[in-house]
């Protein structure tokens, strides 16, 4: 990959600061496409950290979100986790020799490997529309 430049990304931290982000942007001549560069602590298309995630999941009242936020935050997580695990499965069966040892982690650190995961398998499905992703507009 090369570096193209950079971008500025915001995101919430855990004390409901926003943070300005530098993110390289990479440029991959094999899919003609462009990648930013995040770090850990950071869910792709998310404007939340992901230790305010993994603290609304575990029900901890130590985040910074309202409660109906932290509902949607706790279906999001649950789900992304089936998600996160079934890949894992697949990419196992896939490659029989990958080690693979989730279920030890804290909410955080399992959050964290499966975003790793599914970004770096390029399973990362995003969609802007409600109608695209399943969710019926009532």
């Amino acid at each position: 990959m090369n570096v193209h430049g950079r971008c500025r990304r915001y995101v919430r931290n855990e004390s409901g600061q926003r943070e300005g982000l530098s993110l390289r942007v990479l440029y991959c001549p094999k899919c003609h496409r462009y990648h930013r560069e995040l770090p850990d602590y950071v869910i792709p298309y998310k404007h939340l950290c992901a230790k305010i995630f993994a603290e609304a999941y575990d029900a901890t009242k130590n985040y910074c979100v309202d409660d109906h936020t932290a509902a949607g935050l706790r279906r999001w997580i649950k789900d992304f986790f089936r998600f996160g695990a079934a890949t894992v499965r697949r990419l196992k069966l896939e490659h029989p020799t990958l080690v693979t040892n989730y279920d030890t982690f804290s909410t955080l650190d399992k959050l964290r490997y499966f975003v790793r995961v599914v970004v770096n398998v390029g399973e990362w499905k995003s969609t802007s529309s409600r109608i695209l992703s399943g969710l019926s507009m009532i």
